[in-house]
């Protein structure tokens, strides 16, 4: 957890910075403000920004299951805290499943080799859901080794539940298959059953219902009615599988989701993740040759089954490395450490692997931390502290950037990338507040038009304009006259 916190503020600053996060975090509090959609942009074009609906509701289009999760530490100013705890939970929980399914020494291992992974620990640091995800499966997991009454199998059926609200692919690929061993493998009586599937039942409803409820159909989601109107041109933008037709920005230059390109992408997530698995080149591979040599096949299929299933995603998924396939890791971890145990038993050196393990760790974290800690996805707490030294606990901050700055972070798998005016526009729309108090964050508009617009829609609140010149990254902040 303390990883976590120390990446996320002395790299990240602590503000959400991928667009998916500031989305994310968007979403929350709503939530926390009671609400699960705030009221419809006042000129949508000065909040256009990726996977942000503007009307007639404005709300997050990613499933609402991590928000309302994130919107409890939101609500308290602490939304930069939850995965850093939730990344404390999945330790504690990779050690429980380990002392079922190995030595007690090797579960400790495990739990440590989880804790200081460079590949969780970046996700950890950061408000992705996947680390939501994750969680919620050891927990599932762990029910089914332990399960002993119906609470316990209860408490597994809201952890899968949740994965369907927060991702129902990862729910459909990895949930999925982790129910149906809970049905083989627990008690044969109805009640258990029941507290088994019951919860994911009643969550895929609610999905459905949230369809019907935000879109007006029971089998669109909120993304598909996103990329509809972002992207009209692409039909098959959120499509899952391969064609010309499938995907929404090209992937190596070429539109279109292949099954070639799907095996490239599969091969760069695979490189990315030996490295950062343990924080050395070899960490994948080491894994994968523990699990297969132990022969407990268990390790290796929640990794084999993200990664089949994810071929059919046209995204690379890149963002603090290769994000989709993070729900294996902990398995891979426990294969790692059950023949590390295996191998050193009773040896003087085996009490040194763990600190082994987190030397490697800190390695690997001092490796990708220039790339992290400079502008991350083009994103910074410059334009906060700019807010801060307003004297305002809110105001109208209007945003305007012009040209394009090349970018890059390859150490975390991202080797080129373009920073434009809209994603420049990150850092100022995360301390946005969508319900409609504190900051109100837009695109400027032109300059004899600012008041026209102030007058209309945000009379007799206090305005400063932030001029953004992309290319040499240098900000202007004027104040506005009443």
């Amino acid at each position: 957890m303390l990883l976590c916190v120390g990446v996320c503020w002395g790299a990240l600053d602590g503000i959400p910075h991928v667009t998916d996060e500031i989305v994310y975090t968007l979403q929350s509090r709503i939530f926390a403000s009671g609400s699960r959609t705030a009221p419809a942009a006042d000129v949508p074009s000065m909040l256009s920004y990726p996977f942000w609906v503007t009307g007639p509701d404005s709300h997050a289009a990613f499933p609402f299951g991590w928000p309302m999760l994130l919107a409890v530490g939101e609500s308290v100013g602490l939304g930069w805290l939850v995965n850093p705890l939730l990344m404390g939970v999945a330790v504690v929980l990779t050690w429980a499943i380990g002392r079922r399914v190995a030595e007690e020494p090797a579960a400790r291992l495990a739990a440590v080799l989880v804790a200081v992974s460079p590949a969780l620990v970046l996700l950890g640091a950061s408000r992705m859901s996947h680390t939501s995800v994750m969680v919620a499966l050891l927990a599932a997991v762990w029910t089914v080794l332990a399960v002993r009454d119906t609470r316990r199998a209860l408490l597994g059926g809201l952890a899968v539940a949740y994965c369907v609200l927060a991702r129902p692919f990862d729910a459909l690929v990895v949930g999925g298959p982790v129910l149906v061993w809970g049905l083989w493998s627990l008690p044969p009586k109805w009640r258990f059953r029941i507290a088994w599937v019951a919860p994911s039942a009643v969550a895929a409803a609610g999905v459905l219902l949230d369809n019907h409820l935000i879109n007006g159909s029971w089998a669109t989601f909120p993304a598909d009615a996103f990329y509809a109107t972002w992207l009209p041109e692409r039909p098959g933008c959120n499509a899952l599988g391969f064609g010309p037709d499938i995907g929404c920005v090209p992937v190596n230059g070429e539109l279109g989701h292949s099954f070639l390109g799907a095996l490239g992408q599969a091969w760069d997530r695979a490189v990315l993740l030996d490295r950062l698995v343990l924080g050395m080149p070899g960490g994948l591979v080491a894994g994968m040759v523990a699990a297969v040599g132990l022969r407990r096949p268990i390790f290796v299929v929640p990794l084999g089954l993200v990664a089949v299933g994810h071929l059919l995603y046209w995204s690379p998924g890149m963002a603090y490395g290769p994000r989709f396939w993070m729900l294996g890791v902990p398995a891979l971890c426990l294969g790692m450490a059950a023949a590390a145990h295996r191998f050193s038993a009773g040896r003087p050196w085996a009490r040194l692997l763990p600190v082994g393990a987190v030397a490697m760790s800190m390695g690997g974290l001092a490796y990708v931390w220039p790339e992290l800690s400079d502008r991350y996805w083009c994103v910074d707490g410059r334009l906060q502290e700019h807010l801060d030294t307003f004297g305002e606990d809110g105001g109208l901050v209007l945003l305007r950037a012009k040209g394009t700055r090349k970018a890059g972070w390859p150490r975390l798998g991202v080797p080129e990338f373009t920073c434009d005016p809209m994603l420049e526009a990150g850092d100022g729309l995360a301390g946005w507040d969508p319900t409609g108090g504190g900051w109100q964050v837009r695109h400027a508009l032109p300059n004899d038009q600012i008041r026209v617009y102030r007058d209309r829609f945000q009379p007799g609140m206090p305005a400063w304009l932030v001029v953004h010149d992309v290319d040499f990254d240098e900000r202007t902040v004027v104040a506005l006259p009443d």
